[in-house]
């Protein structure tokens, strides 16, 4: 791409720094096919992705030349933190933050250097803050406005001024955009955007998260007025195959109302099974550049919180005229896909069709149905059970063949929360994921297969769900850590294979040390993200796979929709240079947009969940449970229950002096030698639970009861100094930190705050965001 001949040449040691106009003429010199456009066009690209940067008297240069690192700034709560670059972490002290806050984009100067894993730098330029949108409590003292930041990573009130308090009072839970941190003081300065409600509100909690992330819940008038356009009579055949005689079906949880893939599974005249699966086409209401397109696209995703979802669509779309509810007629694009007696897929069709659902069917009926053997079920639906077993027979092959080319499985608990009308949590259960749920995930995962290759061998523009490799370094890493438990890689670290990873998970689940070292694994390796390279899959161990399965709640899946409508349905094959650079372009932006609101809804998803497993947890304090330590650092251990909620252990509530061996991950007593292990079960005592900050205690309680393999090993001491160094390293105060004359205004100084704060002026920054005027804000 055009982009990476620029940053090659940029890159280069004897390269001077030019203007933008010398550099597009130093690039179209040694590119001479290149157009000059483009080449202007790809460098203003370059600056708003902060991979280039102007300098002094406006020249640019490549921030690799400059020897920084691009990245994501996370605070931790006592101050430092890490610039999460793109395959490594730069620890930052909290003296080289630079005025920094969490969750700004950051160019880093790396000092030390000690592997992918031992980084330590400062920040060296604030790019943009992370926090656009900052969610908090309005407090008043005298007329005057200051809001309390929910997130804890954020040390510090925020000052509002007169004109920027936007009908706020106190209590009010308001969004805020921040306008200024000053470095020297630490005094922040913010614009009350809008007021979400009241603290005491139902539902304020949850709320609140969802505009953290910048999920707004609600649509613009542009697009719920697109939306209401559609009804039952929009639906129109035209050119589309009818398949609404066939024994279609529908299979999804009790409680899903976006019902977006359907599927039917016949014989042909050769005794092939054909599979039909068929996915609403929300392409064919959503247009591109349309009020519901530019909503959908700055969603991303649909998100699904504890008691509520923040739909990417309209509810008359997603719930509605797009959801392929039973009975009636609906729109949709099939993947239709013929097996042989193996299960291998030896033909395949993609086409415009329309569908009528036959039966609207939930994962713990058709379990019923398929490993229950319930005859009362199983007469119910008589009419689809012999099509029900096969699809199981076939969805088995599928997942056979997966498995033998290295699939990874990674069986991580899911907690379901149970929550009463006014969302408070009144259980926690283990999501069930039984043979229904695998038989969609298989025919899903072979539809997405087809679809990709099928536009992968077109040589087309496109979007993929990508897995990169592991990197070398954090699997070297890894495996040392397994070393600890006897288990060792089969194959060469340098040449790790999908095959190699799964011999490694049927090692750890043979062992019963999954619960904790699947996720250890999970963390070792790249996350899954969209790209318009088509890199592969390593976790699904598959050459090309994207995303076609849901367009209602996905943007990429709408996008590869539009994609096929236009490269095969519509036979408009872009053919062009120009136009093929455009749209490959265009995907890319799509991809990093989706990418980022995926990440933005974990993340949601899970604040949520630890929130509302704290207030559960609140109601359980004094109880014991029985746990399995998940992981262990120098400051305690962490227990999960069998719920999956997780709580600590602090170093100081057990019995005695304990160290922490880094290699082995133990804390070993000093005078009762009792050493404390990962995966070693123990009981456990709530103790105290902080909800605001998602806080869950535990005590070890003793248990001589308790089987001898479940109790804390004993070992040897290794000398006598073992006390003496114990009683150094875990008992030794502090250094006090030197005091600063200004210090941030914190929560505590706020019911004095008239006595020592001057009256709010309008800001005038002192340290701009941008340390040049000419790095621009990234477009959102």
């Amino acid at each position: 791409m055009l982009k990476d001949l620029i940053l090659d040449v940029m890159n280069e040691k004897n390269y001077k720094f030019l203007d933008m106009h010398d550099t597009s003429k130093l690039i179209q010199s040694m590119y001479p096919n290149e157009d000059l456009n483009d080449i202007v066009n790809a460098l203003v690209e370059l600056e708003k992705e902060h991979l280039v940067i102007r300098v002094k008297r406006d020249k640019l240069a490549s921030i690799k030349s400059l020897g920084l690192s691009l990245g994501t700034l996370e605070i931790k709560r006592k101050g430092f933190g890490f610039v999460r670059c793109d395959g490594f972490d730069v620890f930052i002290k909290k003296d080289n933050l630079n005025g920094a806050i969490n969750k700004d984009v950051v160019l880093v100067k790396i000092t030390k250097d000690k592997g992918i894993d031992n980084k330590e730098g400062y920040v060296h330029t604030i790019l943009e803050h992370g926090y656009n949108n900052i969610i908090g409590e309005a407090r008043v003292t005298k007329g005057k406005v200051y809001v309390v930041p929910d997130d804890k990573e954020l040390d510090f009130v925020i000052r509002i001024n007169k004109n920027n308090v936007n009908g706020a009072s106190e209590g009010s839970k308001v969004l805020v955009e921040l306008l200024e941190v000053d470095p020297d003081t630490g005094l922040a300065y913010g614009r009350i955007k809008d007021v979400i409600g009241h603290i005491n509100d139902v539902g304020i909690d949850i709320l609140s998260v969802v505009y953290k992330y910048n999920f707004n819940p609600e649509f613009t008038k542009d697009a719920i007025k697109q939306a209401n356009r559609y009804s039952e009579e929009d639906i129109v055949i035209g050119q589309r195959r009818d398949l609404r005689d066939m024994t279609t079906i529908t299979i999804d949880g009790a409680d899903a109302k976006d019902l977006d893939d359907a599927i039917c599974l016949t014989t042909n005249e050769k005794g092939n099974r054909v599979l039909y699966v068929s996915i609403a086409d929300v392409s064919y209401y959503v247009n591109e550049g349309s009020p519901l397109d530019k909503d959908a696209y700055e969603r991303g995703t649909s998100v699904y919180l504890v008691d509520r979802v923040v739909p990417m669509l309209p509810h008359v779309l997603s719930n509605g005229i797009c959801s392929l509810l039973p009975e009636v007629d609906r729109l949709t694009q099939t993947c239709m896909m013929e097996f042989d007696s193996e299960g291998n897929v030896i033909n395949s069709e993609i086409f415009e069709s329309i569908i009528n659902s036959k039966y609207r069917m939930t994962y713990d009926k058709v379990n019923e149905i398929l490993v229950d053997q319930d005859q009362a079920s199983r007469e119910a639906y008589a009419t689809i059970v012999p099509m029900l077993e096969e699809m199981f027979k076939l969805s088995l092959q599928i997942r056979e063949k997966k498995v033998k080319r290295g699939m990874l499985d990674f069986e991580i608990p899911e907690p379901k929360i149970i929550v009463d009308e006014t969302g408070y949590p009144i259980d926690i259960v283990v999501r069930a994921r039984g043979e229904a749920e695998r038989i969609i995930e298989d025919f899903m995962i072979v539809a997405n297969e087809t679809v990709a290759s099928t536009i992968y061998w077109m040589d087309l523009p496109f979007i993929y769900r990508v897995h990169e490799d592991p990197n070398p370094e954090k699997i070297t890493a890894f495996l040392t850590y397994l070393s600890i438990f006897g288990i060792k890689l089969k194959g060469k670290e340098e040449h790790i294979t999908p095959k190699d990873i799964q011999g490694i998970l049927n090692e750890i689940k043979e062992k019963h040390m999954d619960l904790f070292l699947d996720r250890l694994l999970l963390r070792s390796m790249a996350k899954a993200k969209y790209d318009n390279i088509n890199l592969g899959h390593f976790g699904l161990a598959s050459k090309y796979y994207t995303h076609f399965t849901s367009p209602i709640r996905r943007y990429p899946d709408l996008l590869v929709h539009r994609l096929l409508r236009k490269y095969l349905y519509q036979q408009d094959i872009p053919t062009e240079k120009n136009q093929l650079e455009g749209l490959n372009d265009k995907i890319g932006r799509a991809a990093e947009q989706s990418s980022q609101k995926e990440r933005d809804a974990i993340e949601a998803e899970r604040e949520v969940n630890d929130m509302k497993m704290a207030e559960y947890m609140e109601d359980h304090v004094g109880e014991e449970f029985d746990g399995i330590i998940t992981s262990i650092t120098s400051f305690g251990f962490f227990v999960e229950l069998e719920n999956t909620v997780e709580g600590l252990v602090h170093i100081t509530t057990l019995d005695g002096y304990y160290t922490y061996n880094e290699k082995f991950h133990t804390l070993m007593g000093a005078e009762n030698d009792n050493v404390f292990k990962i995966a070693q079960k123990v009981r456990v005592k709530c103790v105290s639970v902080d909800v605001k900050g998602r806080n869950i205690d535990f005590e070890v309680v003793k248990d001589d009861s308790q089987d001898s393999n479940d109790k804390p090993v004993k070992e040897k001491k290794e000398n006598k100094k073992k006390k003496a160094i114990v009683e150094d390293v875990v008992l030794k105060k502090p250094k006090k930190e030197k005091e600063v004359k200004t210090k941030p205004l914190k929560l505590k100084d706020i019911p004095v705050i008239e006595d020592m704060v001057e009256e709010v002026k309008e800001v005038k920054p002192k340290t701009k965001l941008f340390k040049d005027n000419t790095i621009k804000r990234r477009n959102k």
